[in-house]
């Protein structure tokens, strides 16, 4: 992924949206813009909402924290960890590792493979 500069998640840090109104976003999939895009490059580097997007393999939760690809993938995609657990900063629930280190946690839980397997 590194050679083909496939690099994960890139909310915050080198991507940015901006909606209807001027606020700026992580992603186009996020919605938690506090920064208005006239005030953007002298925000960039500490608004909040871009921070923590940024900080995520600093504080990546397992199964990310010990897994080898943290570097490249940084964690998956933010939006679908929020939109399926509600927090942005949890582990990417599409990641095949994740699925394996939660399956192992708790054998009789529902997996995002397993809820989608039933889903018609």
């Amino acid at each position: 992924m590194r050679l083909l500069g496939m690099l994960g998640c890139e909310a915050g840090h080198h991507l940015a949206s901006v909606d209807s109104v001027g606020r700026v976003h992580a992603c186009s999939f996020l919605d938690d813009g506090q920064v208005l895009a006239g005030g953007l490059a002298a925000e960039w580097d500490a608004a909040d909402a871009l921070v923590r997007y940024r900080s995520f393999k600093s504080v990546a939760p397992e199964p990310c924290r010990s897994c080898e690809y943290l570097d490249v993938c940084g964690g998956g995609c933010r939006a679908v960890a929020r939109f399926v657990s509600g927090d942005a900063l949890s582990p990417d629930p599409e990641c095949p590792r994740v699925e394996d280190w939660r399956a192992r946690q708790d054998p009789g839980s529902p997996t995002l493979a397993r809820i989608t397997a039933m889903t018609p």
